[in-house]
């Protein structure tokens, strides 16, 4: 039984940390580094701090000639 709730805490813990690296793509961490943030640290605390700070910020649009 201590297996089972052990197996279902990582399992969780992994699914949170893929739902927290898909929300930092966008971020400057990036998926990688938001992925691995929260695998060490807490994926709720590490989307906290995603929430917190400005995206990344998208690069000028170049006006195109029709």
């Amino acid at each position: 039984m201590l297996t089972y709730k052990i197996t279902l805490l990582v399992f969780g813990w992994v699914a949170l940390s893929i739902l927290v690296g898909v929300y930092s793509r966008n971020r400057r961490v990036g998926f990688v580094g938001g992925f691995l943030l929260s695998l060490i640290f807490s994926p709720l605390l590490i989307a906290t701090l995603l929430l917190l700070f400005q995206p990344k910020p998208l690069p000028p649009e170049e006006n195109f000639p029709d």
